[in-house]
């Protein structure tokens, strides 16, 4: 790797009203290199990278591009000198081509006229490394997510970047896309471009970083070669302490005779087909499966956001009839949706708004909202889940991630729910607060709530559930228990049956 340093930050200090961001932070980017930095929710992290591409102004300290002080009063200043950042969320215009999409606000003219020759050449020549079969003339709309995160790197590219900023940039992907986006940074590496990897995926760092630095409470705590730790390592550095166990001890309170849930037959074409599981009292049963599967699908349907054509469902033995969502949850069936923002919370309200949606006719007398018991409420919830926030009134906005995933179950169980099924639980927040969570989800079973976990991380399938239904294409090919849920055994279903699939297509 070329030692040759190309960012440097020196004594970078930033305070918000109340709270101390970064405190004398200080980090160095080398020339092709990969960088991680990694932390909990509220470590400094994404202020530093805030900084570093204009978007804050540090008090004090400096920043250095190839060993020159640059000053950096707002996002353009940073493009100008050569810094991108790639967000978590796309920031793409979906009825523009890709062309556009990437020299967005400086298409290139010829005589006050755009000149497309010239855009399609040029965007043609920044796509080429990738080898992907995006064209400029296609419609950013009709793009995979995957070939979207593509055009949004090379709107980077095209401003001729010598430090890119990634935020989480697999998040919205799946594992062969992931993968994809792991080879597309390793051929911006060898051009010559420093790259900050922000993300909670310890297992996309170990892979493709070079090095790694630890932040937490705003202090840089250690940089380390990525090739020299492991993950423990990295997570005892993040939290401050040891995490005895990522995942709780499995459940010793189900009720094995006591069935609280059964989908029978569930079938919406070409969805899902004939999907049947059940759901014992305290017991945290995983959905597993490729993307495509169908496990959103049946289980939006399940509890009345989407349609299905056919199937049953039972609570305790007795069938229910669900027809929306509001007999859905008047039954005592929650959903946790896998994107909080867009359907699980008000990000620009406060806390207590957020807490007290559900159940509005509860809190209310005359279309005047009671106060004291939504604040009682929220209280109670914050003592129980360990939720951390400053006054009723804040921002949920400004509550980190796994505070925010709190509020969403904290709101389903002011419902007093029989059970919670929750889509990606714990997508997109550090391993402290999966830690929590995970914990918090085996508590409720244990007070007799049944729990459906659909997760996109395997280890995170095998870790809490006590069963696991495995589907594929949309079918449920196979089921695992105790000791027999193993990654081994579910990757062997999944490959047996895609195996079978292809057999009869054959």
């Amino acid at each position: 790797m070329n030692k040759k340093i190309v960012l440097s930050v020196n004594d970078i200090q930033k305070s918000f009203p109340g709270t101390k961001a970064l405190k004398d932070v200080s980090i160095e980017l080398f020339s092709g290199e990969a960088h991680a930095v990694v932390g909990e929710n509220g470590a400094g992290k994404s202020t530093l990278m805030n900084i570093i591409s204009g978007v804050y102004q540090a008090d004090s300290g400096s920043i250095l591009l190839n060993d020159q002080e640059i000053m950096l009063k707002n996002p353009s200043d940073a493009q100008k000198a050569g810094i991108g950042i790639v967000h978590q969320e796309l920031a793409l215009c979906p009825h523009l081509t890709v062309a556009e999409n990437v020299f967005i606000g400086r298409l290139p003219k010829k005589n006050g006229v755009i000149d497309k020759k010239k855009l399609q050449n040029k965007t043609q020549e920044i796509l080429a490394p990738f080898g992907a079969s995006i064209h400029p003339g296609d419609a950013v709309a009709e793009l995979s997510v995957a070939k979207q995160q593509i055009v949004e790197i090379a709107k980077v590219l095209a401003l001729e970047c010598k430090v890119i900023i990634f935020d989480e940039p697999t998040s919205s992907l799946n594992e062969s896309e992931a993968q994809r986006l792991m080879q597309l940074i390793s051929t911006i590496k060898k051009q010559g471009i420093g790259i900050f990897y922000i993300s909670h995926k310890l297992s996309e760092i170990f892979h493709m970083c070079d090095r790694i630095t630890v932040m937490r409470n705003g202090n840089v705590i250690e940089t380390r070669n990525v090739d020299e730790i492991n993950a423990d390592y990295i997570v005892t550095k993040m939290v401050g302490k040891e995490l005895d166990n990522l995942y709780p001890q499995k459940g010793e309170h189900i009720e094995k005779e006591r069935e609280i849930f059964e989908a029978r037959n569930y079938t919406c074409l070409p969805k899902f087909k004939n999907v049947s599981f059940s759901v014992k009292k305290g017991e945290i049963v995983g959905l597993c499966g490729l993307v495509g599967a169908g496990r959103t699908e049946v289980t939006r349907a399940i509890c009345g956001l989407d349609k299905k054509v056919s199937g049953e469902v039972f609570l305790e033995g007795k069938a229910v009839h669900i027809k929306n969502h509001k007999n859905s949850l008047d039954h005592g069936i929650c959903y946790l949706s896998e994107d909080r923002k867009l359907d699980g919370l008000f990000v620009e309200m406060n806390l207590e708004e957020n807490m007290i949606a559900p159940e509005l006719e509860r809190v209310s007398k005359r279309g005047l909202v009671n106060h004291k018991i939504a604040r009682m409420q929220l209280q109670e919830y914050k003592e129980k889940l360990g939720i951390k926030y400053s006054f009723p009134e804040q921002k949920m906005s400004s509550l980190s991630g796994g505070n925010q995933q709190k509020i969403m179950i904290a709101k389903l169980l002011v419902l007093n729910p029989k059970l919670i099924i929750m889509d990606e639980p714990t997508r997109g927040i550090d391993v402290g607060a999966k830690s929590e969570i995970h914990g918090m989800l085996r508590r409720l079973c244990d007070a007799g709530i049944g729990i459906v976990v659909i997760s996109s991380e395997m280890p995170e399938i095998v870790g809490i559930c006590d069963r696991v239904v495995i589907m594929h294409e949309g079918e449920v090919v196979g089921e695992l228990e105790g000791e027999n849920v193993t990654q081994e055994n579910i990757i062997a279903r999944l490959t047996e049956s895609g195996k079978l699939r292809e057999a009869k297509n054959g």
